[in-house]
C-alpha cells in the first residue's frame, strides 16, 4: 500500500480528485502529505551525510556534536514520516467511507 501511495502522490490534482472521489479535503491532504514525504527525505539525505562524516572527526567533542545534530535530523525525519502516514491514514478512511 506505501509503494502504492508513493504512486499516487505523483498524479496531478485532478487525477488526486478523481482517485479520492473529488474529496477536495482529500485531495489538500494528499499535497499536504507529499510535502511531509520530501521534508522526511531531506532530513534522512542529512542523517546520511552526516554520519559519512563520522570517521573523519578528529576529536570527542566534534563527534558529540555531530551525534547531537545526527538525532536532531533523525528526530524531524520521524516526525515528518508521523504527519505523512497520518495524512494518508486520514485520506484512506475518508475515500473508503464515500464508496459506502
Amino acid at each position: 500500500m506505501e509503494e502504492h501511495a508513493k504512486a499516487e502522490l505523483h498524479l496531478s490534482e485532478e487525477q488526486l480528485q478523481a482517485i479520492t472521489g473529488g474529496c477536495g479535503q482529500c485531495t489538500a491532504d494528499l499535497a499536504r502529505a507529499r510535502e511531509q514525504s520530501a521534508l522526511a527525505n531531506y532530513h534522512n539525505t542529512k542523517v546520511a551525510s552526516l554520519t559519512a562524516q563520522v570517521p573523519h572527526m578528529q576529536n570527542i567533542q566534534d563527534l558529540q556534536a555531530l551525534q547531537r545534530l545526527t538525532q536532531a535530523h533523525i528526530n524531524q525525519a520521524s516526525r515528518h514520516n508521523q504527519q505523512f502516514q497520518n495524512l494518508l491514514n486520514g485520506v484512506v478512511a475518508s475515500t473508503l467511507s464515500s464508496f459506502k
